[in-house]
């Protein structure tokens, strides 16, 4: 018959035993990485609401400037109705709606890069 003998017999079962070792360290190795790239997704994820945040933040700053501006525009309009001559208050409009003009594109690029993002 099929003898085997002691020294076989552990032989056989250390190598069995280094097989399931490889395997349970392979599926281990595995889920790590799969933690890994959740955790790497996760990390994305926040990155771009807090990019989106500060987006926003800033949009909100620049809407309250172009409200600023708009007020300072209608302050001048008025001081020019009384004044329509003086040149002081004509630079001062005009440096104004050039801000605004500026304020108001910042905005635009802006709310388009909230919608591409």
């Amino acid at each position: 018959m099929f003898s085997i003998n002691l020294k076989s017999l552990t032989a056989l079962v250390a190598f069995m035993a280094s097989i399931a070792a490889i395997i349970l360290f392979l599926g281990s190795v595995d889920e790590r990485y799969a933690k890994a790239d959740e955790v790497y997704q996760t990390q994305t994820e926040l990155v771009q609401s807090i990019k989106l945040v500060n987006i926003n933040l800033e949009l909100i700053n620049l809407k309250n400037r172009k409200l600023e501006l708009k007020n300072e525009k209608r302050s001048i309009m008025l001081q020019l109705r009384s004044f329509p001559n003086d040149v002081n208050f004509k630079l001062m409009l005009d440096d104004v709606i050039d801000d605004l003009n500026s304020v108001c594109q910042r905005i635009n690029k802006l709310e388009t890069k909230i919608i591409t993002e």
